[in-house]
C-alpha cells in the first residue's frame, strides 16, 4: 500500500461522502446509514437499527464520551424502540462483533485509529458509538453535512 493509500483508507469514506453530496443530500441520518453499510453492517440486524439510533442520540445531544452510556444512551434507545437497555446493549454488541468479523476492516480500524486489523479484538460499544458521533461532528464542523 502507498503512502497516500494508508493515509487515509478510511477516507474513502470521504468519497461516501463526495457521492452523498453529488447525490443531493447532505442529511446526516442518510450519512450514518450510509457510513454504516461501507463499514459492513448488516440492517438485517436490530442492533445496527439501534446503533444508528445512539449514534443520532449522541451525535444530536452533543454528549462528550464520557457519557455514561446504560443511563442516557442505551435508556434512550430502549424507550424509542419499546425494549430494555439490557436488548438494546446485547443487540448492538452482536452487531459490532458481526461487522468486524465480516465488515470492513480497514475502514473500521481507519476510523477508530486502530492498528488492529484482526476480527478477534472488536471495539467496544461505546468506543465505536462515540467515534462514529464525534466524525460525523467534525464532519459537520468542516461544511459536509446540514
Amino acid at each position: 500500500m502507498s503512502d497516500s493509500d494508508n493515509n487515509n483508507a478510511f477516507l474513502r469514506g470521504n468519497q461516501l461522502y463526495e457521492n452523498l453530496l453529488k447525490q443531493g443530500t447532505n442529511d446526516i441520518e442518510a450519512l450514518t446509514t450510509e457510513l454504516l453499510m461501507f463499514l459492513g453492517f448488516k440492517f438485517k440486524l436490530s442492533g445496527t437499527v439501534y446503533l444508528k439510533a445512539a449514534i443520532l442520540y449522541l451525535y444530536y445531544k452533543n454528549y462528550r464520551p464520557h457519557v455514561i452510556f446504560h443511563n442516557q444512551v442505551y435508556a434512550a434507545v430502549a424507550e424509542q424502540y419499546a425494549t430494555t437497555q439490557i436488548r438494546v446493549e446485547r443487540a448492538i454488541r452482536t452487531a459490532v462483533c458481526d461487522s468486524n468479523t465480516n465488515g470492513n476492516l480497514v475502514a473500521l480500524n481507519e476510523l477508530l485509529h486502530n492498528n488492529i486489523t484482526q476480527p478477534e479484538y472488536p471495539p467496544s460499544n461505546c468506543e465505536l458509538i462515540s467515534c462514529i458521533a464525534s466524525w460525523l461532528r467534525l464532519q459537520h464542523q468542516k461544511g459536509h453535512v446540514s
